[in-house]
């Protein structure tokens, strides 16, 4: 259940861990909930940004905490319907040219061996990958400021097809069988 904002604030209320959320006050950036009841959430102090995901009954399953010099500043996150499979997409820049990433983490059998689970690493250059959503158990995608990566396969996921576009995508819409783009218009 989420609250409204309180102040600037907005809460994700999970019962077993609301005293960690009124102690820390952190902001939530973005949240994605599965159809398992799966929470997964980028929460941003002062200083830092954190993933965070919980079970259905409230457990802490990931805490990952990020840096502008490792992974990058997390942009959104999404969850596969089963929960099992997290998409994030980062973005950070280095030498003065702006990259991003999409990662998956796999928090079945899958990606259990892997380190922090990441299963999928994909980067762009030159690219703000800024909005990423599952269409289904086995397909997902990412979409920058101009280009649209589409993703398959359940247990690791990987780009199949990338389409780069010259005009800026502005916003786009999707549902479980079409993904709708809404670009710049430049000129008359």
């Amino acid at each position: 259940r989420l609250e409204p904002a309180i102040q600037k604030f907005t809460k994700i209320v999970i019962p077993t861990d609301l005293e960690r959320l009124r102690k820390h006050q952190i902001n939530i950036e973005k949240v994605s909930v599965s159809e398992q009841g799966i929470v997964g959430a980028i929460l941003k102090n002062d200083t830092s940004a954190e993933i965070m995901c919980y079970d259905i009954a409230g457990n802490l399953l990931v805490e990952h905490k990020t840096s502008s010099v490792g992974t990058g500043y997390p942009l959104d996150i999404a969850l596969s319907e089963d929960g099992k499979v997290m998409q994030v997409l980062y973005f950070y820049t280095q030498d003065g040219a702006m990259t991003s990433k999409v990662m998956y983490y796999n928090f079945g059998e899958t990606g259990k061996e892997k380190t922090d689970n990441q299963v999928s690493s994909h980067e762009y250059k030159d690219t703000v990958m800024a909005s990423g959503f599952f269409l289904d158990e086995d397909t997902s995608a990412a979409v920058g400021d101009n280009c649209l990566a589409i993703y398959q396969g359940k247990e690791v996921p990987e780009e199949k097809v990338q389409i780069a576009l010259d005009k800026e995508i502005k916003s786009v819409i999707h549902n479980e069988h079409y993904i709708g783009l809404i670009l710049k218009n430049e000129g008359k």
